[in-house]
C-alpha cells in the first residue's frame, strides 16, 4: 500500500527529515538481517559496495553543479566533504583515507576484481538513483539537494553499526581488519556530515515552497533507496534475474 506523502507540520525541517529517514531506513532491511545471521554470502556485501561506489561516483560529479549554484556555507561543506572522501582530509583531524581504497580492500577480499568494480553495470534501481540525483541537481535549488543528501548519507551510520559486529561475530574479522575499514569508518564518519547538512537545511529552507520541496524529494529519494536494496537483495541473496517480476 502506498504511503501518504509527508506534509509540512511546522516543526524544523531537519526534524521532519529525520522522521522520513527513520520511516524508510535501510538499516532495517532483510539484507542486513541475513548478514547478522551469518547467512549472507560476503560477495553479496561486496556487490553492495560495488554499486555504492559507482553511485557515489555519479553523486560526486553532480554535486559539483550544486557547488557552482550554492551560497558560500553550502559550497564550503561540499568541498570539505569531497576532500574527506578523496583522502585529502581526515575527519575531525583523524587519519585521512581515500574511500575508494577502503572499498576496493573489501571487494578484492570478496573476489571482485578492480576491473569488475569499475565496469559493473548498475542494477536498474541503482541507475535510477544516480539519474535522480542529476535531475534534482539540475531542476531544484541547492538546498533541496542538501536536504535529500541529509537523509541518505547518514543512513550508513546505523547500517554499519549492524555490519561491523556481524562481520566480527559471524565472518571472522576484527575491527582492526583492514578489509572492513570502509564499514568501520562509516559507522561514525557520517554523523558529522549528517548534522551539518541538517543545520544547513534549517538555515536555507525558509519559504513554504522550499520546505515542502525538501520534504517531498527527500521522501522520494528514501523510498528509492529502499527499493534499490530490495533489488540488490533479490538479485544477490535470492538469486533472481534482473528485472524479474515477483512470483
Amino acid at each position: 500500500m502506498a504511503t501518504e506523502p509527508t506534509k509540512d507540520d511546522g516543526r524544523k525541517v531537519s526534524e521532519q527529515l529525520l522522521d522520513i529517514r527513520e520511516r524508510w531506513h535501510c538499516a532495517r532491511h532483510p539484507f542486513y538481517d541475513r548478514l547478522e545471521e551469518g547467512t549472507l554470502d560476503l560477495k553479496h556485501l561486496g556487490t553492495f559496495l560495488v554499486h555504492h561506489s559507482l553511485l557515489v561516483k555519479q553523486i560526486f560529479r553532480s554535486i559539483g553543479v550544486t557547488y557552482a549554484k550554492s551560497p558560500d556555507d553550502i559550497a564550503y561543506f561540499i568541498v570539505e566533504n569531497l576532500a574527506e572522501e578523496a583522502g585529502m582530509l581526515g575527519i575531525d583531524g583523524g587519519e585521512a583515507h581515500d574511500h575508494r581504497d577502503l572499498i576496493s580492500a573489501f571487494t578484492r577480499y570478496c573476489g571482485i576484481s578492480d576491473d569488475e568494480l569499475a565496469n559493473t553495470e548498475l542494477l536498474p534501481t541503482w541507475y535510477a538513483r544516480a539519474a535522480y540525483y542529476w535531475w534534482i541537481t539540475d531542476a531544484d535549488a541547492p538546498i533541496v539537494r542538501i536536504a535529500v543528501q541529509s537523509t541518505q548519507e547518514s543512513q550508513l551510520v546505523s547500517e554499519n553499526e549492524r555490519v561491523v559486529p556481524a562481520l566480527c561475530n559471524k565472518y571472522g574479522f576484527t575491527k582492526d581488519s583492514p578489509e572492513i575499514g570502509f564499514f568501520v569508518e562509516h559507522a561514525t564518519a557520517d554523523i558529522k556530515h549528517g548534522n551539518i547538512l541538517l543545520d544547513l537545511v534549517d538555515k536555507h529552507a525558509t519559504t513554504p515552497e522550499l520546505r515542502a520541496r525538501c520534504l517531498k524529494l527527500a521522501e522520494q529519494t528514501c523510498k528509492l533507496r529502499w527499493v534499490s536494496f530490495n533489488e540488490l537483495y533479490r538479485v544477490t541473496h535470492l538469486g533472481e534475474a534482473v528485472g524479474q517480476a515477483p512470483a
